[in-house]
């Protein structure tokens, strides 16, 4: 973000500028959106400055954190979303109002918009979805969504003071960072209850089965129960030499994607570690707690 909290980039002729308050547009690019919001959704003038007024007011009544993406074109504002966080849970956002007028349909700017918007919430820690209302006959907003990663929940959307149209569904994105996992004390600890699902198949994960070949038994394989379900001294022994395997294992992975024979990395979404990406060659694995 510049100086005012304004970042601008170009592509092609377009120009894209991510606002991170509302209340910093100018009085002329406000009005200039009022016009623009005028022709995309058939309002009068009036309508639309009210519109632009309430985007102020909630904005400074909720103090949440909300910012714009504006794409323009020779002065000539031709797509515009918004997006907010979540005044009762600042792992959730929600986008609103994205619009591209009809001339400059069909070049990729309201799906450019968005990677705004994902760059910009991921800079937030705790960020962990984006839910957007769309209307199951809005198949233009359908494909967009679908191809920028959402999924339809089937349930409405809510969002604190907002309403929706009732035939309205959420259509929500899980926003994940992949970082890869550093050679130091506390890495081993942190990833090894994911590793030891993963190696032992003992979870499906988020895409189905993703157990990678191991040395290291099965957890389940020669594992002895008593009535009450508890393990007797050889399933608890076995286990204990499972488990250190697995570290051993791990700790050799760790050590070998810090020289570059591999790569490991771990997948957080918001400030939860839920997975671990991990590749040799050309085969990798991606591994989701469920």
């Amino acid at each position: 973000m510049g100086m005012n909290g304004v970042e601008i980039a170009m592509n092609g002729r377009i120009r894209y500028q991510v606002v991170d308050s509302h209340r910093n547009l100018s009085a002329r690019r406000a009005w200039a959106l009022a016009m623009f919001f005028a022709e995309v959704k058939g309002l009068a003038a009036e309508e639309t400055e009210q519109q632009v007024r309430f985007c102020d007011w909630y904005e400074k009544e909720h103090a949440v954190k909300w910012f714009e993406v504006v794409a323009s074109e020779g002065g000539e504002i031709v797509g515009y979303l918004r997006c907010l966080r979540n005044p009762e849970d600042a792992r959730e956002w929600f986008v609103g109002d994205v619009h591209v007028r009809k001339a400059a349909w069909r070049r990729g700017i309201a799906t450019r918009m968005y990677e705004k918007v994902f760059r910009e919430i991921a800079e937030y820690d705790a960020a962990e979805r984006v839910i957007a209302s769309v209307h199951p006959q809005n198949k233009a907003s359908i494909r967009l969504h679908e191809k920028c990663g959402f999924q339809d929940t089937g349930k409405p959307c809510e969002f604190p003071t907002f309403f929706f149209d009732p035939a309205e569904t959420a259509f929500e994105k899980w926003i994940y960072q992949y970082l890869p996992v550093p050679d130091v004390k506390g890495a081993v600890d942190r990833l090894l209850p994911l590793w030891t699902e993963a190696k032992s198949g003992t979870d499906k994960g988020k895409h189905g089965p993703k157990a990678i070949e191991s040395g290291a038994k099965n957890k389940k394989n020669g594992t002895k129960t008593d009535g009450s379900g508890s393990k007797d001294g050889r399933g608890k022994l076995e286990d204990s030499v499972i488990e250190a395997g697995l570290r051993k294992d791990l700790e050799h992975v760790i050590k070998d994607a810090a020289k570059g024979k591999c790569t490991l990395e771990a997948i957080w979404c918001g400030n939860r570690l839920v997975g671990f990406r991990y590749g040799e060659g050309v085969s990798i694995t991606e591994y989701f707690q469920k």
